[in-house]
């Protein structure tokens, strides 16, 4: 009885894994570890290799006021997006100025909210800062993860709240073997990914490439991990962002 029972439990599991491929290859709804995924997008072509680099030093920011910033202070003389920029650029040439390899990636004006508790919707909003984003590329592939930007936070008329910046000194250190595209994707399905997402979401891929992964302050990492990333949209339409190593374990 014993026995057949994990001959059952065997034949479950492959018929399972033979569902998975079959709703991935149909573009549908697959069950998986970081919840409901669904591949709205075609898998790209996979190089056979990429560029490897290894990280030769550490260039770090963690805050620069003496204080906590007051990040959720409302605010009302913001300046234009356009200034915002201006102000952030002026800033970090305190800090060796903006890298050869970053591209501005958002302007983005953060509101302090007042939630209708009878309703649950937004009842009014106002302003807190304005956040620049720079992020980095490498060979043309984005850098993602929390290594992989910097950020100014601006206030009234160009005050700067705070600053954060990671851009580790890399060089190159040959190539790198990685896995196809569908490999990266069967991987996700099955909850291989970088860093795992809190609580399991409902997800729609809507594109995939091959970029570098950066670790956060504090961490070490001897080399820019190549990852396939896999751009989605939640079931609000916010954008998540699920990463697959693209090589071999040891990286």
């Amino acid at each position: 009885m014993k026995r057949e029972f994990v001959l059952l439990l065997i034949l479950v599991t492959a018929l399972s894994a033979v569902f998975l491929r079959m709703h991935a290859s149909g573009n549908s709804v697959i069950l998986s570890p970081v919840g409901e995924i669904e591949l709205k997008t075609a898998l790209p072509e996979s190089p056979a290799e990429v560029n490897l680099y290894r990280v030769v030093g550490d260039e770090s920011i963690e805050g620069i006021g003496n204080s906590s910033p007051d990040y959720g202070r409302i605010r009302y003389n913001l300046p234009s997006e356009e200034d915002a920029v201006r102000f952030a650029m002026k800033a970090l040439e305190k800090y060796g100025g903006l890298p050869e390899d970053a591209v501005l990636s958002k302007v983005q004006i953060e509101y302090a909210e007042v939630i209708n508790t009878d309703t649950g919707k937004i009842a009014d909003r106002k302003p807190t800062l304005i956040r620049v984003t720079f992020k980095r590329y490498v060979d043309g592939m984005p850098v993602i993860g929390p290594g992989g930007k910097i950020v100014v936070y601006i206030g009234d008329n160009g005050e700067i709240v705070d600053l954060t910046k990671i851009w580790r000194k890399l060089e190159y250190a040959g190539k790198a073997k990685i896995i196809p595209a569908k490999e990266a994707f069967d991987r996700l399905v099955k909850g291989e990914v970088v860093m795992k997402p809190m609580g399991k979401l409902k997800l729609k891929i809507t594109d995939v490439e091959l970029g570098y992964f950066a670790a956060g302050f504090g961490k070490r990492q001897e080399y820019y991990t190549p990852v396939w990333i896999f751009h989605c949209k939640d079931h609000l339409g916010k954008n998540v962002t699920l990463a697959v190593k693209a090589i071999g374990e040891d990286f």
